[in-house]
């Protein structure tokens, strides 16, 4: 009795443990790496309520019912210098459980948009400073242009 209850307070630390780590890892909208389909979803919809989240699915040769491979959430036709907001899930797909494994954003600022500087300041606050930055043609770079 001793040592079952031994490998489940173990078992139960590690749980914890993987908690408080996705507890901590940076967001988007809410949505973290690793974060169920199911919650996901719920954070892109409750995050974006104007935008029709749709998902993409797809049948894989030995699973019988169709999967989701990713879901999106984005404005309809953004011209020049309207705001719109476009998000794009991608989820891991089986036999591994459904999880989200990318999030990318695409936020397109109304106007002239905000100063680089202040956009950059703002995501080095939240996320940390950055540990590859390219320019459009593909090379690295080490400054903010």
């Amino acid at each position: 009795m001793k040592c079952l209850f031994g490998v489940l307070s173990s078992v139960a630390m590690v749980g914890l443990l993987i908690a408080n780590a996705a507890a901590e890892m940076p967001d988007i909208l809410g949505i973290q790496l690793g974060m169920p389909v199911r919650d996901a979803y719920a954070k892109l919809q409750a995050q974006l309520p104007k935008n029709k989240v749709q998902v993409e699915w797809t049948n894989l040769p030995t699973i019988d019912k169709p999967v989701i491979p990713s879901f999106s959430s984005g404005s309809n036709a953004v011209t020049e210098g309207m705001e719109g907001d476009q998000v794009i899930v991608n989820v891991t797909l089986p036999p591994n459980k459904q999880v989200v494994w990318r999030v990318n954003r695409v936020y397109f600022f109304p106007g002239k948009g905000i100063p680089k500087s202040t956009l950059l300041s703002s995501l080095r606050e939240k996320y940390g400073k950055e540990t590859r930055a390219m320019q459009t043609s593909g090379k690295d770079t080490a400054d903010d242009n």
